[in-house]
């Protein structure tokens, strides 16, 4: 499938390469056969069905009134003579995610394919969790980093977050039980490597999310819960042994930073992002709240540090001009201002909301469990946006499109039955 190949390209290149310029590309290629891909539908149309009837949704006026702020964002951008190079990635970016939205209507038309498309998400989840494991194995065995100076490789950590909560709400529709087990093991295992705080904070707030939910509907069982812990702690004996005999001491490390998470409002980390933050209200929102710096918008801000926070600006090797911004919000409010980003949070708040009307509403038992997973995800997000451009991301695109694709579903169908529409 095109969404799922090219996720696995966007990802891929992520491991592989930094170079923007190679990213914008291929970026760049999606779009364009996004547009070709419409394009025939338009003109191969064996069902004569119009094209804009198959990507109808609600949020259709809003995220073109998005792309239109892109647009107005990247001209200033140029006008302000932003670095070229961020200006046309930010230009593909944003772009690229409305356009895997849209792609998602176009392709997504029923239950089967929504099921499939799940699928590859698993599958593609784990193929980006393994390649990570081994390659972090490989360097250790290599004598190249100690365990807590690896780094954070988000990206690993966010997707393993996301295919737990979807895995763990829909394991009951999946044919083979024994395939979420090996998925949770994966995903849990690229979850822990990768290290990062915030992910621990929006897995657990994600997980009481689903299970409170699912308490409310009453089905929760007992025989699943104990199950899962059985295999959980099992897990955790095997990995706890082969990380021993490797000399790396994973859960002791794993303990050491979850137990830092209440000291890191007091860590050179967390300085750095709230100066990013008082930096562009200060200097970019006060002067130009409409469209901030435009897309490319950098800052003057620390982009190192040795020791503690550095707050000299003059002549520093630790200060300089930064285009990457932890905080998704603030990411979004320096390089399509206020406007751009009130839009956004509306589309992403009215998408939250439709998911818990489907999961209250239906009776579908797939798409009731769908829909819980989806709420886990969404709301994880929302924690780890403030650590990661996560938000306006291909893979949140796609599901909130999933959303109204399922929301058009449940609607046919409980129309034939009678039942409240959702």
């Amino acid at each position: 499938m095109v969404i799922l190949s090219f996720l696995g390209l966007y990802f891929g290149l992520g491991y592989l390469t930094e170079n923007l310029i190679l990213i914008g590309i291929t970026q760049g290629l999606f779009i364009i056969t996004v547009f070709m891909i419409f394009f025939m539908k338009a003109v191969v149309n064996k069902n004569k069905t119009n094209i804009a009837y198959l990507i109808a949704s609600p949020l259709n006026k809003l995220f073109l009134t998005l792309l239109f702020i892109i647009l107005l964002s990247f001209l200033w951008g140029l006008y302000k003579e932003n670095d070229i190079k961020y200006v046309f990635g930010d230009l593909f970016k944003y772009s690229l995610a409305i356009s895997i939205f849209f792609m998602t209507l176009l392709v997504i038309q029923d239950e089967k394919q929504i099921y499939s498309l799940m699928m590859g998400l698993f599958v593609l989840f784990a193929i980006i969790g393994i390649v990570d494991i081994m390659s972090f194995i490989f360097r250790i065995l290599q004598g190249e980093l100690e365990l807590l100076q690896s780094g954070v490789r988000g990206w690993s950590q966010n997707l393993s977050i996301f295919g737990i909560l979807l895995s763990i709400s829909v394991y009951k529709t999946l044919r083979k039980k024994v395939l979420v087990y090996i998925l949770l093991i994966i995903y849990s295992l690229s979850f822990l490597l990768a290290l990062f705080r915030t992910g621990y904070f929006a897995l657990f707030i994600g997980l009481l999310i689903i299970f409170s939910l699912t308490m409310y509907k009453k089905q929760i069982q007992l025989k699943a819960v104990l199950r899962g812990i059985t295999i959980s702690l099992v897990v955790f004996f095997v990995v706890d042994t082969f990380s021993e005999k490797l000399d790396v001491h994973l859960f002791e490390s794993v303990y050491e930073r979850v137990s830092s998470i209440s000291e890191f409002a007091s860590t050179t980390g967390a300085e750095i992002r709230l100066l990013e933050m008082q930096i562009i209200n200060s200097e970019v929102l006060s002067k130009s709240p409409i469209l901030g710096n435009g897309l490319g918008g950098t800052i003057y801000s620390l982009i190192g540090h040795e020791g503690a926070l550095t707050t000299v600006k003059e002549f520093s090797p630790f200060w300089g001009e930064k285009h990457y911004i932890h905080n998704n919000i603030y990411s979004m409010l320096l390089r399509i201002g206020f406007v751009g980003t009130f839009l956004f949070i509306v589309i992403f708040l009215l998408t939250l909301k439709q998911l818990l009307r489907i999961y209250f509403r239906t009776n579908h038992y797939f798409a009731q469990k769908l829909s819980l997973g989806l709420i886990g995800i969404f709301i994880a997000s929302i924690i780890l946006s403030v650590n990661a451009e996560i938000l306006i991301s291909p893979v949140i695109m796609m599901m909130i499109a999933l959303v109204y694709r399922l929301k058009s579903i449940e609607s046919v169908r409980t129309s034939a039955v009678g039942l409240q529409k959702v």
